[in-house]
């Protein structure tokens, strides 16, 4: 979850120190190519970008009076990495893979420690720009896009999720050890909420998932996102572009294999959090705004239009291993099939956010955000149970008749 401190952040909080110019002015002199490598430090503007919660963002500009040599880039975007980062090399591939097939910018240049990317003009989504059905089919398309690819350094078999889960059970079981008065990283307003998070019995909840998903069997797995929240989503400023070429989906730091309706599930829960907030905990969030079950079929609807615009074959896409089902049919299928994925991805954002509010240095409200996905988890798991309750019932009626 790589930027979901607001826009708005960068109005109040949002500086550069002098330390963190200097960093940036070095790795611009020392890894792009062309008239960077002889500029001075009154020719090089160096500006913090809000949304990072993982790694720290920097727009990079020449001023105007510097000439270029030749076709290298006037700005670009620094993107250091935080103490989070993954497998950088499989990193690169994915994204050097996605801009080969236009899902995202260029890769500039690598360096130990960060990246240069191509700079994209743009802004995140406002939340009412998200939830427009409009934008909508195009996420939804975007994700059936990403969902085709074949990243052949990834584990197509992969337990990204379970082992998540395990990672971030290890370290918060460590942390429950130290009492709350004796750590630092809790501030003195978020005891309470820290005290509530950190008793939650989480293995019960991930043996629960873990069960489930063993059960279930859900396939495929497919290249995915696995973080398509608001930030992570943005709107190119070149109104001569059509919709669908404006939006594009960024930071696939938490890329994987995984289950095909986790990235549907993840975004849809998303609705609820709104990150243009100037003041902390630098969201917004809403239960009220989860989308309906109405709302759910029309994105999954949109999601299966993509699949079928990209295939190139004339058959429909496959749903649980079978392509002789209706749209109606292979809708309600997904909707099914989503609804674990709906429990996953707020159980993992809800662990994450504990163990972020640990060790992170940004300033961000990670105890609320905690709170808050737990919460979409609970009533996740509630539709859930509601849902199995009411199939049982049918079931039993069927067997009666």
């Amino acid at each position: 979850m790589n930027n979901r401190i607001p826009r708005g952040r960068k109005k109040k909080v949002m500086s550069l120190s002098e330390q963190e110019y200097q960093q940036a002015f070095y790795h611009c002199k020392r890894y792009l190519p062309g008239a960077w490598t002889k500029v001075t430090r009154d020719q090089v503007v160096i500006s913090p970008v809000a949304g990072g919660m993982t790694n720290l963002l920097y727009r990079c500009q020449l001023t105007e009076q510097v000439e270029l040599y030749a076709s290298e880039p006037r700005e670009v975007l620094l993107r250091i990495y935080g103490p989070a980062k993954g497998d950088i090399e499989v990193e690169i591939e994915i994204f050097n893979r996605l801009a080969s097939a236009g899902l995202g910018p260029k890769l500039l240049s690598s360096f130990e420690g960060g990246r240069f990317e191509q700079y994209l003009p743009s802004n995140p989504l406002k939340h009412e720009e998200m939830i427009d059905d409009s934008v909508a089919s195009v996420v939804a398309h975007k994700i059936a896009s990403i969902h085709k690819l074949n990243i052949e350094r990834l584990d197509t078999k992969s337990r990204w999720l379970v082992d998540r889960y395990r990672s971030y059970q290890v370290f918060i079981d460590d942390a429950r050890v130290l009492p709350l008065q004796f750590n630092n990283f809790i501030p003195q307003s978020s005891r309470d909420k820290a005290k509530y998070l950190l008793e939650i019995d989480f293995e019960t909840e991930i043996t629960f998932l873990e069960d489930l998903f063993k059960r279930t069997q859900i396939e495929p797995l497919v290249f995915s996102h696995n973080d398509l929240h608001q930030n992570n989503v943005i709107l190119l400023l070149d109104k001569d572009l059509n919709l669908e070429d404006r939006i594009v989906l960024i930071d696939f730091e938490y890329s994987s294999y995984n289950y095909r309706t986790f990235d549907l599930a993840n975004h849809l829960s998303e609705w609820c959090f709104d990150y243009n907030n100037d003041d902390y905990p630098y969201f917004h969030f809403s239960l009220n705004r989860f989308p309906s079950n109405d709302k759910q079929r029309q994105f999954i609807a949109h999601y299966i239009d993509g699949l079928r615009s990209q295939s190139n074959e004339s058959r429909k896409p496959e749903v649980n291993g079978s392509n002789s089902l209706s749209k109606e049919e292979m809708v309600e299928e997904l909707l099914e099939e989503m609804q674990s994925c709906l429990m996953a991805c707020n159980l993992l954002w809800t662990m994450w956010a504990i163990r972020s509010a640990l060790t992170s240095t940004i300033v961000f409200g990670y105890w609320e955000m905690a709170e808050s996905k737990w919460d979409c988890y609970l009533l996740t798991k509630k539709q859930f149970e509601q849902r199995s309750s009411q199939r049982r019932s049918a079931n039993r009626r069927n067997s009666t008749d």
